[in-house]
């Protein structure tokens, strides 16, 4: 090749490279808007404007936070969402004792439906909540029904059951507070002599324009039941005896009232004596509530049989 060819030839390897150049940078020269928005792109910004007190709650369980990053969320569907806003945040309030709350919401195109702004900026919308002064309870009514109503061996519970109640009159009333109260009240029954008590009836009356709660419950404590014989099943390499006398140096014995703290007691004075990997006491209660369905007037406490199913530890 002649050094004039040779030198035609570079010169067009350089033109193709400078082409194949110029062409990536074109591509790289491209509008940021001509590629898909980020997908962190919003419908709408929600501002709440309210106290310390229920700020928090609003920003986490208001129905329209979910459909913030919808992508596609129309001007109708946005509307139907602003007028569900202000029902959904008094619901929420009520739930904490706030039933005359004030509530405004403000959007920065007044009259205007628009998930988005002409200008492709998120629609900005402000919640204003003042939610006023707690409702507190005005009275509270204490009701037992079932075995526990009148036998004399649960005087002490009763009196417990009236003196300890959790939320009394003069109190905040809130949801959360109401079903604590409630759930404290049912331990105190279920935990000894009537593991199968419940709240048969209960009822929160709420007067807005006084701000008052007036509460009423009613607790079935069911019949009575003592500690029936244990079963021992499972692996067989220990006698069954053996979890027997376990569970009586742990304080249960056969005949006495049903007591969790004392269950719980004897399943760890099994599970700690290094012979089993594992033992779980059960106590039928459905049984007992059978024999009380089947004839039995309730004055007597019925009789719980209980099971050890038990797994050895290794040899």
């Amino acid at each position: 090749m002649s050094i004039a060819a040779a030198l035609r030839a570079g010169l067009a390897r350089a033109c193709a490279a400078l082409w194949l150049l110029a062409c990536s940078g074109m591509a790289l020269a491209q509008p940021a808007n001509s590629t898909p928005a980020a997908s962190s792109a919003v419908a709408f910004e929600l501002t709440i404007q309210a106290p310390d007190t229920v700020r928090a709650l609003l920003e986490r369980h208001l129905e329209l936070q979910r459909f913030r990053t919808l992508p596609d969320l129309s001007r109708a569907e946005l509307e139907q969402l602003l007028q569900a806003l202000p029902a959904n945040a008094r619901e929420l309030l009520g739930t904490q004792g706030y039933f005359a709350p004030r509530i405004q919401v403000q959007t920065d195109a007044p009259g205007a439906a628009a998930a988005a702004t002409p200008t492709n900026r998120p629609r900005r919308i402000v919640l204003v909540v003042e939610p006023g002064p707690p409702a507190r309870v005005a009275s509270v009514d204490l009701q037992i029904q079932g075995a526990g109503a009148t036998e004399p061996e649960a005087a002490a519970q009763r009196e417990r059951f009236q003196s300890s109640w959790a939320l009394p009159a003069g109190q905040p009333f809130s949801q959360s507070a109401w079903d604590s109260a409630k759930n404290q009240a049912l331990r105190l029954w279920t935990e000894r002599r009537y593991p199968t008590a419940q709240v048969a009836e209960s009822r929160a009356t709420i007067d807005p324009e006084r701000q008052e709660a007036r509460l009423w419950l009613v607790l079935d404590t069911g019949p009575a039941v003592r500690f029936g014989e244990i079963t021992v099943n499972g692996d067989e390499r220990y006698p069954a005896d053996a979890v027997q006398r376990l569970v009586r140096l742990g304080g249960l014995r056969p005949g006495d009232d049903y007591d969790l703290g004392v269950l719980q007691a004897a399943q760890q004075r099994v599970s700690e004596s290094g012979y089993y990997r594992s033992v779980f006491l059960r106590v039928d209660v459905d049984a007992a509530t059978a024999q009380a369905q089947a004839g039995t007037d309730g004055s007597a406490p019925m009789t719980a049989p209980m099971t050890a199913p038990q797994t050895p530890a290794p040899a």
